[in-house]
C-alpha cells in the first residue's frame, strides 16, 4: 500500500510540475484577448455603431411641447363701434400647446449618413491592422525564444564534448602524460560556456515575461512549441497582387478616399434647397379675436441657399486636396509594399543558400573535431587544438542558428507584407 501511495505522490508531483506549452496562435489568441488597444477600438466600433444611427434622426420628426402661464399687469380692452369693449388679455392667461418639425427634403444629410457607416468599416480596419502588428511583434519574440533555445543546446554540445575531453585529460595527468594547466584552461573553458548558457536563460527568461504580461499571466514559468513562418515563395508579381488584396492599409486608403469622397458630395450638396415642414397646435385660456381657445397651423418652408460668403467654394477646394493626398498615400503604400516584397524574397534566397554552405562547415568542422581527438589521444596534437577545434565547430553551430533566426524573421516580414500573419 505504501509504494502505491508513493508511485501516486511521484505522478501527482510530475504532472504539476510540467509546465504549460503555447503554440504561436494560443500565445496570439491569448494576447488579443488581453490587449486593451483592441477592447478600445472595439468600444470605437460601438461608437460607430451610434453615430450611424444617430445620421438616421434627420428622418424623424422633432416634437416638442409647451406651457405658459402669464400675469398681466392690467386687462387690455378695447371699444369698437357698433361693437362694444373687446377684451384681449385676462389678468391672467396660461397656454399650452404641441409644435412638430419634420424635413421633407435634405439631400445634405444623405453623404453623412455613407460616412457614419464608412467610419466604422475604418474602426474595424484599424482594429485588423493593430492585430496584424501585434501579431508580428509575437512572432519576432518567437522566434528569438526559439533561437535561444538552440543557442542553449548548441551550449550543452560543447559542455557535452568539453567534459569528454576533461575525462582524457584526467587520464592523461594520472599517466603523467599530460600537466594540470591543460586541465585548468579546459575549466575555464567550462566555466565561459556555462555563463554563457546562464546569460542565455536569463533573456529567455525576459522574452518569456513579455509575452506573459501581454497574454495576462503572472508567471513566466511556460514553454513554447516550436513554430516556423516559413512561406512558399511565389513571383514578385503573385506576392504583389497577394498583398495587394490582403493589406488593411490598402483597404483603409480606399475607405478614407470614399469618406472624402462623400464630403466633397456633401459640400456640393449645400448648393441644394431644403424643405421643412412645421406644424403646431396650441390652447390658450383667452379666446382672442377668433372666440376660440385653440388653433393650429402648417407651415412649408423652402431654403435655398444662395450665397455665404463664398465658404461652400473653398470647401469644395479643401475636400478636392484631401483627396488627391490621399491617393498620393495610397501610392506611397504600394510602393513600400513592393520594396518589402522584394527585400524579404532576396533575403530569403540568400538566407537558404547561406544555411546549406553553413551547415556543410559543420560537418567539416565535427569531422576536423573528430580527428583532432584522436591525434590527441595519440599524442600527435595539444590540448589547444582540441579546444580551437571545439570552438570552431561551436561558433558554427551558433553561426547555424543565427542565420535561421535571419532567415525565420525574413519569412515573418513577408508574411506580414503579404497580410497572411
Amino acid at each position: 500500500m505504501k509504494k502505491i501511495v508513493l508511485i501516486l505522490i511521484l505522478l501527482t508531483s510530475t504532472i504539476f510540475s510540467q509546465q504549460k506549452s503555447y503554440t504561436y496562435q494560443d500565445v496570439v489568441k491569448n494576447i488579443l484577448n488581453h490587449n486593451y488597444k483592441l477592447k478600445e477600438i472595439e468600444e470605437q466600433i460601438a461608437q460607430a455603431d451610434i453615430l450611424i444611427e444617430k445620421s438616421y434622426t434627420f428622418l424623424q420628426p422633432i416634437v416638442s411641447a409647451n406651457a405658459r402661464y402669464t400675469i398681466n399687469d392690467k386687462e387690455t380692452a378695447m371699444s369698437m363701434p357698433n361693437v362694444g369693449k373687446i377684451v384681449i388679455n385676462d389678468k391672467y392667461t396660461y397656454s399650452f400647446g404641441a409644435n412638430v418639425n419634420y424635413t421633407l427634403l435634405n439631400l445634405r444629410a444623405l453623404p453623412l449618413v455613407k460616412v457614419a457607416k464608412k467610419s466604422k468599416e475604418i474602426s474595424k480596419l484599424s482594429k485588423e491592422i493593430a492585430e496584424l502588428t501585434i501579431k508580428e511583434a509575437i512572432g519576432d519574440i518567437f522566434i528569438n525564444i526559439l533561437m535561444l533555445e538552440e543557442v542553449i543546446r548548441v551550449n550543452e554540445l560543447t559542455q557535452k564534448n568539453l567534459l569528454a575531453h576533461l575525462e582524457l585529460i584526467n587520464a592523461k595527468i594520472e599517466m603523467k602524460e599530460s600537466i594540470e594547466i591543460e586541465k585548468l584552461r579546459l575549466e575555464v573553458e567550462l566555466a565561459g560556456n556555462e555563463t554563457q548558457k546562464e546569460q542565455t536563460l536569463g533573456v529567455i527568461r525576459q522574452l518569456k515575461s513579455t509575452l506573459a504580461v501581454m497574454m495576462g499571466l503572472d508567471s513566466e514559468k511556460f514553454s513554447i512549441i516550436p513554430f516556423s513562418f516559413k512561406e512558399d515563395i511565389k513571383s514578385y508579381e503573385e506576392s504583389l497582387n497577394i498583398a495587394k488584396i490582403n493589406r488593411k492599409e490598402l483597404k483603409l486608403n480606399e475607405v478614407q478616399l470614399d469618406i472624402e469622397s462623400n464630403m466633397l458630395e456633401n459640400v456640393y450638396m449645400q448648393f441644394y434647397p431644403t424643405l421643412l415642414m412645421q406644424t403646431g397646435w396650441n390652447w390658450n385660456s383667452a379666446k382672442g379675436f377668433t372666440g376660440e381657445h385653440d388653433s393650429w397651423n402648417i407651415n412649408f418652408i423652402l431654403n435655398v441657399p444662395i450665397y455665404e460668403g463664398g465658404m461652400r467654394f473653398k470647401d469644395i477646394k479643401d475636400e478636392k486636396s484631401k483627396i488627391r493626398a490621399i491617393k498620393f498615400q495610397k501610392m506611397a503604400i504600394e510602393d513600400e509594399i513592393k520594396q518589402e516584397i522584394k527585400s524579404a524574397i532576396i533575403d530569403i534566397e540568400n538566407g537558404e543558400l547561406t544555411l546549406k554552405k553553413i551547415e556543410k562547415e559543420i560537418e567539416l568542422a565535427k569531422k576536423n573535431l573528430e580527428l583532432i581527438e584522436e591525434s590527441y589521444k595519440l599524442g600527435v596534437a595539444q590540448n589547444i587544438d582540441v579546444l580551437d577545434s571545439t570552438k570552431i565547430v561551436q561558433l558554427s553551430n551558433l553561426n547555424f542558428v543565427s542565420e535561421k533566426l535571419k532567415l525565420n524573421k525574413s519569412y515573418l516580414k513577408l508574411k506580414k507584407t503579404l497580410g497572411k500573419l
